[in-house]
């Protein structure tokens, strides 16, 4: 038993490719390569980047193996001789690896610099692979610049590295540079499949695609997963691999998609109360939402779509789909996204993850509130086109079925009055009203238009003198309080309405609006208004262009009771009087 356990080796350095061929995926890294050693056009330095276990490492041992083969350069070392034999087993005085990650200092670059200047010891070239790159400090890349931009003919520098956006474009450009990309599922389910039947290993066709999707492209990682969940069963089943990654299942994984698109929140409570008992990680638990929900999307826009095997059945994506609508599923994934990069104390964990849930068992009322913008938007159009019939304008009528905005085919000799473009939220085939009778009640007249700056502006409502006042004292107690985020980000905000208890506050940008509603900062202002309002106070925030200035004024000032009527005045005296912001009163 000691001897087997000694001479055990691991899957992914038993199955370390040791020639070109044995590469899976990369097949333009691969057939470059090739073609330099046959051609004999061979560079002085490569940079190879790319994830982690996509085999950059194993591609520049191999390619250091291929300019020393005794038959070589060669695209195909022989794997025999004593070069290839010395370098696969590290042994090699002339193949040099150095791992930049402990190995960063000008002094290491500088021992290299002074290994450069000898000859070979009995290969044909001296090769230097740099394992991560990026972690050199800027001292040390410039130490090793002009060694690296000239150097002998008998070296080659091969740097390796995960984040080629920290080397610096100096050393980039000095280097032939190929990236490796993230090994695609099938590449990495069928090699898997290969290794465990000469491995002796026992595994289902679902068990190594869900391992195939759990390594993200890295075949190291993919190897390793194989191996840990071999020692844990006799055949490696799909849900063998789900207890090894701390995934949930599928039966719960169901139950909790299901809650959420019936926006059940206790039962979604429920369900996340069971996982995380069970020792389930918040962190795992949200990820595979994701992932299902990403499933599920695809699943709506192609039944046929391959990536549904990773997640679930077709079955069961096919009876969560009625559930959800697309745009509910991406508002759902953005909600995981922010729960996610939230997530960074393990005592917020269970909080943000049932905040998490709670949100995204309210997207059906957040579609509702968009329903009803778009109404209001509508009924805004048809009083614009109301107020031009009562002022007298012609309007041209237009058949049934078609669009509000656009002009009929043969124009009148009369000039059409356009009330402006219809939002975009109106339907297009909503009919233009008939002219009101001269019996039907006249519309109020239209405020004064304020400036256009793409949003329109919101028709005003309740008391709003009582309004305005109590949000700039609630801005003063806030700046008092020295919460000073919320009273700046809530300053850029004015009042619209105030009536049956709720303060309607409106934003020009939909950020600061958002920022606002959010319950942190909201519940703060509400608070607020409760102190200093003696009854509750809801506040609502939209997204508008704001009061015009002259209403606000001439709303929020009253006229004192000796004022005289603008019919008992000259003319001219009432206009001066009105430019002024004044009244006019008997002597």
């Amino acid at each position: 038993m000691e001897k087997n356990a000694t001479e055990y080796k691991t899957l992914y350095l038993r199955w370390r490719p040791d020639t070109f061929e044995k590469i899976v995926g990369q097949e333009p890294v691969r057939k470059a390569l090739v073609n330099a050693l046959t051609t004999g056009r061979i560079g002085h330095a490569y940079l190879f980047s790319g994830p982690r276990g996509t085999g950059k490492t194993t591609t520049a041992r191999i390619f250091a193996k291929a300019l020393n083969c005794e038959h070589g350069p060669t695209g195909h070392p022989c794997g025999v001789c004593e070069n290839c034999r010395a370098i696969a087993e590290g042994r090699s005085l002339d193949v040099l690896e150095m791992d930049a990650a402990s190995n960063r200092s000008v002094e290491d670059i500088k021992n290299l610099n002074r290994s450069v200047d000898f000859a070979p010891a009995g290969c044909r070239y001296k090769v230097y692979i740099i394992d991560e790159a990026h972690m050199l400090s800027t001292d040390a890349w410039n130490a090793l610049l002009k060694t690296l931009e000239e150097p002998p003919e008998h070296v080659v520098f091969i740097l390796a590295t995960t984040e080629p956006e920290k080397v610096l474009p100096t050393i980039h450009s000095r280097c032939q540079r190929f990236d490796f990309h993230p090994i695609t599922l099938d590449e990495i389910a069928g090699h898997l499949r290969m290794v465990a039947g000469r491995s002796g290993i026992q595994a289902d066709d679902e068990a190594l695609r869900l391992i195939a999707a759990a390594s993200e492209g890295g075949m190291r990682d993919a190897l390793s997963l194989l191996e840990q969940c071999s020692v844990m069963a006799d055949t490696v089943t799909a849900d063998v691999v789900r207890f090894a990654r701390g995934a949930i299942g599928q039966e719960e994984m169901r139950t909790l998609v299901r809650a959420v698109g019936s926006r059940d929140v206790a039962s979604a409570l429920e369900t996340l109360d069971r996982l995380i008992g069970s020792g389930k990680d918040v962190r795992q638990i949200l990820r595979e939402l994701s992932v299902y929900y990403r499933a599920l999307l695809l699943y709506k826009a192609d039944p046929d779509y391959k990536a549904i095997y990773v997640t679930d059945t077709a079955e069961a994506l096919e009876a969560a789909s009625p559930l959800y609508t697309g745009g509910q599923i991406l508002e759902i994934q953005d909600i995981l996204r922010r729960a996610l990069v939230e997530l960074t104390a393990p005592t917020r964990s269970r909080v943000t993850a049932e905040m998490c849930l709670y949100q995204m068992c309210d997207t059906a009322p957040a579609s509702l509130r968009a329903l009803a913008e778009r109404v209001v938007a509508l009924e805004r159009t048809v009083v614009e086109l109301q107020q031009a019939l009562q002022n007298g304008a012609p309007v041209q009528p237009r058949p049934v079925g078609t669009q509000a905005a656009s002009r009929p085919a043969a124009a009148p000799e009369a000039e059409v009055a356009e009330p402006g473009p219809v939002p975009a939220a109106a339907p297009a085939a909503a009919p233009v009203p008939r002219p009101v009778p001269a019996a039907a009640p006249v519309p109020e007249p239209a405020p004064e238009p304020a400036p256009d700056t793409g949003a329109p502006v919101e028709p005003y409502s309740g008391d709003w003198a009582e309004g305005d006042e109590l949000w700039g004292k609630t801005l003063q107690l806030l700046k008092d309080e020295k919460k000073l985020a919320i009273e700046s980000c809530a300053r850029n905000g004015q009042v619209l309405a105030m009536e049956g208890g709720i303060l309607t506050v409106s934003y020009k940008s939909k950020f600061l609006r958002d920022r606002v509603m959010r319950d942190d900062y909201r519940t703060v202002l509400e608070e607020a208004l409760l102190r200093l309002a003696k009854r509750s106070v809801k506040l609502n925030g939209i997204v508008g262009n704001g009061r015009p200035a002259a209403a606000r004024t001439a709303r929020k000032e009253k006229p004192a009771d000796d004022a005289l009527s603008p019919d008992s005045v000259p003319e001219t005296v009432y206009k001066v009087a009105r430019a002024f912001g004044g009244t006019v009163h008997k002597a």
